[in-house]
């Protein structure tokens, strides 16, 4: 996202490469020269042999139990140094290309950016080629038909024009709103090429709504801790998962999640289907949706102040400290400096959000250096907020009214 915002004014193409069986196609030999190369050698490289070799498998079909067959390639899953190990196996791929790379686990992602379209897919193709000559040299398997590709940034009126790159020999299909499939789904969030986040917000819906039908039934059955458990662990959990990301959606997007969210606190206190929220949100200690989303970007804030969150996502915010030596008016609030955006859909990368939200935070607030202790006064302040605010004036108002009869 972020690197995307840093290209403003450039088409940027983004594929989302799929490997077949990523973790289970290492090869041992190449993978313990790696190790070497790493540094590695002598007892040490040894004893990492003799952890991959000599391992054997079976599959057991109610009794019936197959042959033992040697295990020649992959590297344990399950295991604390399975994935360490498939780390190093691809940690020189970035070194392979120009694309701009990124690696979590076996998911592969691969930008690159142009002014000129035509220009943007010849390199993208010779890119592409080195990409394909590393996966064969390491011996792993492209799954080409399972890879997709977005156009971020493309001017509306040249979206209908040619483009077409292969990998592997296939051509890759396009992702994008005049095709079948809408967006890709990337480490558990859903991309589209206008960055809305509005899949991705139906994800979460849907998700949420089917707990809400649990509640729904079940408010008068399970005590009030139990909804709040339910809430906590299949509502709340899920709308925080990457709400850094998609909490900067438009108004409009959001707004589907606020009402749904008010369904479902309305049924974790077991109160009727009009009634006011913003007392139980109180009453609970629930964040709004709103509320949810910048309290997790004040909390991604503090991690890159504060530099508890790892060096390669820190790189994308600058503080306020010195300008030409002198001391800035800033400094001492602790700021981020905000990146100029020119384009709406591009605000809602993090390297704009997150200075946005610390910035306006109060200083008081933000000279405190433990994790823990800030996020329990973030959240005190918010709520403190919602009691502060008036109650219903409204003439009339039926769950005003529902309430008094019940009193």
């Amino acid at each position: 996202m972020d690197a995307i915002f840093k290209k403003q004014q450039e088409i940027s193409l983004g594929v989302f490469i799929d490997v077949r069986k990523a973790f289970d196609t290492v090869d041992h030999s190449i993978l313990l020269r790696k190790l070497e190369f790493y540094g590695f050698g002598g007892v040490e490289l040894l004893l990492m042999k003799n952890y991959l070799s000599q391992r054997f498998q079976f599959t057991d079909i109610d009794g019936i139990v197959s042959d033992l067959v040697e295990i020649l390639a992959g590297v344990p899953q399950g295991s604390i140094l399975g994935p360490l190990l498939f780390l190093i196996y691809i940690n020189d791929f970035p070194f392979s290309t120009n694309f701009q790379s990124f690696l979590f686990a076996d998911d592969t992602s691969l930008l690159l950016s142009d002014k000129c379209l035509v220009t943007l897919q010849n390199k993208a193709q010779e890119e592409l080629n080195k990409v394909e000559d590393w996966f064969n040299a390491n011996k792993m398997q492209l799954n080409s038909k399972k890879t997709r590709y977005i156009l971020f940034n493309i001017p509306r009126s040249k979206r209908s024009d040619p483009f077409e790159i292969e990998l592997g020999g296939e051509e890759l299909h396009r992702v994008s709103e005049d095709t079948k499939e809408k967006s890709v789904r990337l480490v558990g969030v859903e991309l589209d090429e206008e960055l809305s986040f509005k899949h991705h917000v139906a994800n979460v819906k849907a998700k949420i709504n089917r707990v809400n039908y649990i509640l729904a039934r079940s408010k008068n059955i399970l005590p009030s801790d139990i909804r709040i458990l339910i809430y906590n662990s299949l509502v709340r959990s899920v709308l925080e998962f990457a709400s850094v990301l998609y909490g900067a959606a438009r108004k409009g997007t959001i707004s589907v999640l606020e009402k749904v969210q008010k369904k479902i606190v309305r049924n974790v206190k077991g109160a009727s289907s009009r009634a006011h929220t913003n007392e139980i949100f109180s009453e609970f200690a629930i964040l709004k949706v709103r509320d949810l989303v910048e309290f997790n970007q004040a909390v991604f804030g503090h991690g890159v102040w504060y530099e508890t969150l790892p060096k390669n996502i820190r790189t994308d915010f600058e503080p306020h400290t010195t300008a030409g030596g002198i001391e800035t008016r800033t400094k001492g609030k602790l700021m981020f400096k905000v990146p100029f955006c020119k384009k709406r859909f591009m605000e809602s990368a993090p390297c704009l959000t997150v200075p946005t939200v610390w910035n306006n935070l109060d200083p008081t607030l933000k000279t405190n250096g433990k994790i823990n202790s800030f996020k329990k006064n973030l959240r005190k302040e918010i709520v403190d907020r919602y009691r502060k605010e008036p109650k219903c004036s409204l003439d009339g108002c039926y769950s005003c009214a529902r309430r008094l009869e019940k009193s």
